[in-house]
């Protein structure tokens, strides 16, 4: 049999799998909806983002954007949208032309179709920075991707952190777990400095 040009998109994969999601965050739906909110804002240009990366020949970003993609939408349960953005990593590691047209037309479905709840998820409010803190670090030491959450929320309580957070960041990025949590102290540090 002759083999196909490209893998076709699976279709029978649903755009959204929330079931697995809870499952994965221990069934919190208020920190779903929260990151999925985050989703709706923070995703909704990563093609055009990708695009400009790739016009920039700035080749490592752009497969870092690629990648973000498909982690966090995995984590959220867009098993498509997480398999066309697999792909469009591959083809960016093998040097061959992706189809971002194929992903932007997908990644645009993928947030039509989120609830309107979700699109109108706040970030964490009425929280401590203390608490916030302790909740960054409990998630730091367990892997979980909802310490972006948690530090988003802390930015606006530590403004003057910003060198700090940008390490944590980095960290995260590069799911640096254990990175981020020895920069914690210069986090804490912050705060009693600035309360």
């Amino acid at each position: 049999f002759p083999l196909s040009p490209a893998p076709v998109p699976d279709t029978d994969l649903p755009l959204w799998n929330f079931k697995a999601a809870l499952g994965r965050l221990g069934g919190n739906q208020a920190l779903l909806d929260r990151l999925l909110g985050d989703f709706r804002r923070e995703q909704a240009g990563a093609v055009e983002d990708l695009r400009a990366a790739l016009d920039l020949g700035d080749q490592a970003t752009a497969e870092r954007l690629a990648h973000t993609l498909k982690g966090v939408a995995g984590n959220l349960g867009a098993q498509r949208l997480e398999q066309e953005a697999g792909r469009l990593e591959q083809a960016l590691r093998e040097g061959s032309t992706p189809d971002l047209e194929a992903c932007a037309a997908l990644l645009a479905e993928t947030l039509e179709a989120l609830p309107a709840g979700a699109a109108a998820a706040p970030g964490i409010s009425g929280k401590a920075p203390d608490d916030l803190l302790d909740e960054l670090e409990t998630f730091l030491r367990q892997g979980n991707p909802a310490a972006e959450d948690t530090l988003r929320a802390l930015r606006s309580a530590l403004p003057d952190a910003g060198a700090v957070f940008r390490e944590v960041e980095g960290c995260l990025d590069g799911y640096d777990f254990q990175g981020a949590l020895a920069a914690l102290p210069a986090l804490r540090d912050a705060l009693e400095a600035g309360s």
